[in-house]
């Protein structure tokens, strides 16, 4: 049996049951007793706001409405707009902090960025966190668009 370590622990769990509260918040009191606030606060966020990246099969995939052929299988963070190509709300971030994720395509993407684990896409979610304003972290109009 392969043995898990913190916070792979956590993600892996997380893999099973994306929303689950006492798993987030445990993952985010893991960060912030190592000193990482931000990663912190980041996760106690998405939790507040029911937001986590959904995963995407090629294959068996229901979690979206569109696919296109260079999709790959993985973690994805979708932003909040017109298109909403996603059936599940809670991978649609706020375009504020959905344009600060890094992604690796070679264009600028338009609606989803993906990730090929849930913990990359979360580490990519805590590098643009610090980028996002605190004044835009409180609910706004696309509070709305959920």
């Amino acid at each position: 049996m392969e043995t898990l370590y913190l916070p792979d622990a956590f993600y892996h769990s997380l893999d099973e049951s994306p929303d689950d509260a006492t798993t987030l918040s445990a993952l985010a009191d893991w960060y912030e007793e190592r000193g990482d606030q931000e990663s912190a606060a980041c996760v106690r966020w998405t939790i507040r706001r029911g937001f986590h990246p959904i995963r995407f099969v090629r294959d068996n995939s229901q979690a979206v409405t569109v696919r296109g052929v260079s999709w790959r299988d993985g973690w994805y963070w979708w932003v909040i707009d017109e298109r909403n190509w996603a059936e599940a709300r809670a991978c649609r971030l706020p375009p504020k902090l959905w344009d600060r994720l890094a992604h690796s395509f070679r264009y600028e993407p338009g609606v989803f960025k993906d990730f090929p684990t849930r913990r990359a896409a979360y580490e990519a979610l805590f590098e643009a966190w610090p980028l996002f304003a605190p004044r835009d972290r409180v609910a706004r109009k696309w509070e709305g668009a959920r």
